[in-house]
């Protein structure tokens, strides 16, 4: 009898344990269509815009959030009848067409930004001199209070610089495979560009949300 009841014991807590787990809501965030520029006019770098969006991506991925699949956010802008349907974009959403979006796709979060590229290569005695900058602007909005969550001030960085020395920051570039660049094509220094300046300007809103790091008891 007394084996039974602690085996009955041990089944509740199982269940209270389940149930707990089950209100732990994994937060769903939409990522607005995003703008990608370079010098005058929209970027064609396909590398680049590619490059740029797996790192914003692999940053949500690192806080636990679920990514509102693409289509489903471009269907419901369209029927929303939000956005601008002129494909030279150049500038970031209005928040409360941000927010109309979370509403109806039952999102936690919505994010936007863009990403603006300057690229120059010269000819120097060893060979072409490269260098990329990106700017990166994001915008934040949170869906249940209505407010904007994050509207930090764009982050321009170069492809020649160094890895953030932030913990979270570095972190997120180790997770991306990132590595110093000299020198010569384009492409490269501007996925290294926007990997650098995409992962510093979300660094503030992400460091709070990363999962806490693995301590050991004994060293």
């Amino acid at each position: 009898m007394r084996g039974a009841l602690i085996v009955v014991v041990a089944l509740l807590g199982f269940a209270a344990c389940a149930s707990a787990q089950d209100k732990l809501e994994i937060k769903r965030i939409a990522i607005w269509p995003p703008v990608f520029l370079e010098g005058n006019g929209p970027c064609k770098n396909e590398t680049a815009i590619r490059t740029a969006k797996d790192a914003m991506a692999k940053i949500i991925q690192q806080i636990g959030f679920e990514t509102v699949d693409e289509g489903k956010v471009a269907g419901a802008i369209r029927q929303l009848g939000i956005g601008s349907a002129d494909k030279d974009v150049r500038s970031l959403p209005d928040p409360e067409q941000m927010l109309k979006l979370g509403e109806a796709i039952e999102a936690d979060y919505v994010l936007a930004y863009r990403c603006a590229w300057r690229a120059k290569s010269v000819w120097v005695a060893l060979g072409p001199k490269t260098k990329a900058h990106c700017r990166t602007s994001v915008l934040i909005v949170n869906v249940a209070t209505g407010e904007i969550d994050y509207n930090p001030e764009p982050v321009e960085a170069d492809s020649t610089k160094k890895e953030s020395t932030a913990e979270t920051a570095a972190s997120l570039l180790i997770s991306m495979g990132f590595t110093a660049l000299s020198g010569g094509p384009k492409t490269p220094h501007m996925q290294r560009a926007a990997q650098l300046s995409i992962v510093e300007v979300m660094d503030r809103w992400v460091a709070p949300r990363m999962p806490q790091a693995k301590r050991k008891i004994r060293e």
